[in-house]
């Protein structure tokens, strides 16, 4: 058991806490993401494998997602969210891009599909989430 004094010497407020324990949790997923990316394999199973890992996190994660939905994050704090939603954006638009390259996939924009496609994540993580 820890005192809740020993916590605020780590952290300024529940904020920061909140803060480093997301952090942390999504290095993880977004190390994993990246991998996808880059392996070599059908276009539509990367999609699949790159969708079920982001699912498998959000359903293990359910309570940290829901409190960050809740959260008012300090503006700092926005940015490290705005970084990983870039990187998870970047890879899955990386697979989109190799199954076009292979002839898997039609001719796309796939910076508007990437993001059109993290955006159903985030709300289908909301929905897990309530």
């Amino acid at each position: 058991s820890i005192a809740k004094g020993t916590i605020y010497k780590y952290f300024s407020d529940k904020d920061d806490l909140l803060h480093a324990l997301f952090s942390q949790s999504f290095d993880g997923l977004i190390a994993e993401t990246e991998r996808i990316s880059v392996k070599e394999g059908d276009t539509r199973d990367l999609i699949l494998e790159f969708s079920n890992t982001l699912s498998d996190f959000s359903e293990s994660n359910r309570d940290l997602i829901f409190q960050l939905h809740k959260a008012n994050y300090k503006e700092s704090h926005c940015d490290k969210e705005t970084e990983i939603m870039t990187t998870f954006m970047l890879s899955f638009e990386k697979i989109l891009k190799n199954g076009i390259k292979k002839d898997e996939l039609r001719e796309m924009d796939t910076q508007q599909l990437a993001c059109f496609s993290l955006g159903c994540f985030t709300m289908l993580s909301l929905q897990i989430c309530i």
